[in-house]
């Protein structure tokens, strides 16, 4: 039996191209979603799964990550009329919460070389331990989806990947990545049997359609870590997670759990303004 699940890890060292020229001075993981950064969310919905450490990789002159998350923030909240409360719950209050619920640790991965590399430069900190991986560009509503995927792994210990019902009227606001082929186990539960290579566009869905595909919420075994070693870098010097998901899949490793609620990719422009219109129509994640 595998070691049970209180880690997670988040990426947070990538350059934020797609928002390019206002990323190159601050960070596309601090810019915010109903007035908190977009990676507070991610760190709330492991908490609120019951994930006691967070390890969090940055990339030189991404500190302000750091410290957003390590300086001691008042749990009395802002002076009244300073700020604006988040889902009626005062800004700088909930930050306090969070500080109290988990621990942080930082890594820097330098240069960022890919998501694989991210993985590998969290290696000391893992050790042999099973971890969650949850991208911050991703947001939720209305669900858990780490909750949801650690429940599976107790249930049965293997790779997991997340996967999220696509409705074809938000299509336009994802790439082409994310695509899978699924044998049904039981339940939520799937068989990954094939991985769409990553790809600029949209699904192609009519507005009423919707389709099943990968989201960027997994638990990994440790084991991961000399699979990403053995693979190596691609032709552009980069670790990417995609030959390691293949690898698993050709090995019959990697099992898919659908998460319930609603997932938006808020590392774009099109999406972080969504994401904002979505706060208002939905409430907040979690």
């Amino acid at each position: 039996m595998s070691e049970a699940l209180h880690l997670a890890l988040i990426p947070a060292a990538g350059r934020g191209t797609r928002f390019y020229p206002l990323s190159r001075t601050v960070p596309k993981e601090m810019l915010p979603i109903g007035g908190l950064p977009m990676i507070h969310y991610a760190v709330e919905e492991a908490a609120a799964a019951g994930i006691e450490e967070i390890v969090v990789v940055i990339a030189p002159g991404k500190d302000i990550i750091r410290r957003y998350f390590t300086e001691p923030a008042d749990p009395r909240g802002l002076p009244k009329g300073a700020g604006a409360a988040v889902d009626g719950i005062d800004p700088e209050a909930r930050l306090a919460a969070l500080q109290q619920r988990v621990s942080f640790s930082f890594v820097v991965q330098d240069p960022p070389d890919g998501l694989g590399g991210a993985i590998l430069q969290a290696r000391s900190v893992v050790r042999q331990r099973p971890f969650a991986l949850l991208l911050p560009d991703y947001v939720w509503w209305g669900a858990n989806p780490i909750h949801a995927l650690r429940t599976a792994f107790e249930a049965e210990p293997t790779h997991l990947q997340g996967l999220m019902t696509l409705e074809g009227r938000h299509a336009h606001l994802f790439g082409n990545n994310g695509g899978v082929e699924l044998e049904p186990l039981n339940g939520e539960r799937y068989r990954v049997r094939a991985l769409q290579e990553k790809g600029e566009g949209s699904f192609p869905l009519d507005p009423g359609e919707r389709t099943i595909k990968a989201c960027p919420r997994h638990i990994y075994l440790p084991d991961v870590f000399a699979r990403l070693e053995r693979l190596g870098p691609d032709r552009f010097g980069e670790k990417d997670d995609v030959p390691l998901l293949q690898e698993l899949v050709v090995d019959n490793r990697l099992d898919g759990v659908l998460c319930e609620g609603r997932g938006l990719d808020v590392g774009n422009i099109q999406g972080l303004l969504a994401g904002n219109r979505w706060v208002d129509e939905l409430g907040l994640p979690l």
